[in-house]
């Protein structure tokens, strides 16, 4: 500190911390003194002062604490703006469940309309599973850079796309139009997109909820969004037998769901903020295939 100094502050990050801690030192009758250079383990930590005329008497030295928030690259928190935010990744994360597994509970009507074995049609499943692993940490990472609602419409859209060419497929197939062999290696390519698209969006759901809750809602918000998935996967098989319609057979499931996904992508669209790429926020990179 240099002598004949008013006020001087030193800023102190706390580890693992979101916060800021700035140390406020106003020099009295000015003895030459200096902080060593240390995170402070907490913001009630006494402060250790070295002084190069330890004969001077400390009370010439006076302290106050400050402490501020300093997310520099976080979303605002705004209480009525991140409701309406989490209600629609809720409803991105509902469709997206509903839809994968839609079509799971009428896996051997379908293997029995289109004429192969049952097990091939659940292969298709598998195969789009073992996709979305290997293509979701890679979209975590590139949120960071993209921004994460890009990256929510991005796998969003992919859901829906790959729904919708699955209908088609199945009503080809069910219909006579294209061979066996054919409709079920068309199927496996319109779930690769699923798997390769439709994984990026989970992972920046959650880092968005991340950069919108304080530390203590973090854990709460994350569970309510993940248990969405969860309760999507139990909706769309229970409504898969009820959305079987004569005009398409057993693929009305996959267009009933393809429509729901893109009304909700038109919907995150308009509402979801643009974030900053960059921000600090993290969701699984892996999850939910």
């Amino acid at each position: 500190m240099r002598r004949g100094a008013s006020l001087d502050t030193y800023p102190y990050l706390r580890h693992g911390s979101d916060q800021h801690i700035e140390i406020q030192i106003e020099e009295r009758n000015s003895p030459d003194c200096a902080i060593p250079p240390r995170p402070l383990r907490s913001l009630r930590e006494p402060l250790l002062l070295f002084c190069r005329h330890p004969a001077k008497p400390r009370n010439h030295i006076t302290t106050t604490f400050r402490s501020r928030q300093s997310p520099p690259n976080t979303i605002p928190m705004d209480t009525s703006r991140n409701n309406r935010d989490f209600a629609v990744l809720f409803l991105v994360m509902l469709i997206t469940g509903a839809g994968n597994t839609a079509l799971q509970s009428i896996l051997p009507s379908l293997g029995r309309s289109i004429g192969v074995h049952d097990f091939l049609i659940a292969g298709v499943f598998s195969v789009s599973a073992a996709v979305w692993v290997i293509a979701a940490p890679y979209w975590a990472r590139r949120s960071d850079r993209a921004g994460r609602r890009n990256m929510v419409l991005l796998g969003l859209a992919g859901f829906s796309v790959s729904i919708l060419l699955v209908g088609l497929v199945l009503t080809a197939g069910i219909k006579g139009i294209i061979a066996p062999v054919t409709t079920v290696l068309a199927v496996v390519f319109a779930r690769l997109i699923y798997g390769a698209f439709g994984s990026a969006a989970p992972p920046a759901a959650q880092a968005i909820i991340a950069l919108q809750t304080s530390r203590e809602e973090r854990t709460k918000a994350l569970t309510v969004l993940g248990s969405a998935f969860g309760l999507g996967t139990i909706i769309g098989p229970a409504l898969a037998p009820y959305l079987v319609f004569e005009s398409v057979g057993l693929a009305g499931p996959a267009y009933v769901f393809a429509a729901f996904g893109t009304l909700v992508l038109i919907y995150a669209w308009k509402t979801l903020p643009a974030d900053a790429p960059g921000s600090i926020g993290h969701g699984a990179q892996v999850s939910y295939p």
